[in-house]
């Protein structure tokens, strides 16, 4: 697999932020998560940076995301859309160092096994 061709993988977060209701909701379910409208906006602009070929932009969208919401409702995707650019850059070692990190933070992180197949072999 050439690292230039590397297909996207699954962010993990939905490409919407749940929509906010006024309805009740049913007791047997778990109330929506709430994400700030700046929040929203501001992993819009990492989604619409991760479309760019210029891996810069993109590491840099996410570093902006995380300034502000190092706990936030797309952690989990930006982690993973920065993987990603990271193997598209070539960028392998900064790759696989983020990787580890995750698999520190969240070892049954169900992305895991396709990012790691995302990279090439040593």
């Amino acid at each position: 697999m050439s690292v230039a061709n590397v297909s996207p993988i699954a962010t993990g977060a939905a490409t919407e932020p749940p929509a906010s209701s006024n309805a009740e909701t049913k007791p047997d379910t778990a109330p929506a998560v709430e994400v700030s409208t700046a929040e929203a906006v501001k992993f819009d602009t990492v989604r619409a940076a991760f479309k760019s070929p210029e891996p810069e932009d993109v590491l840099q969208a996410i570093q902006d995301y995380f300034k502000t919401y190092p706990r936030g409702h797309f952690t989990a995707a930006c982690e993973n859309m920065r993987i990603q650019t990271l193997i598209r850059a070539g960028r392998i070692a900064e790759a696989r160092t983020a990787l580890d990190g995750i698999r520190k933070r969240s070892p049954k992180n169900s992305l895991l096994k396709e990012l790691e197949s995302a990279l090439p072999s040593p």
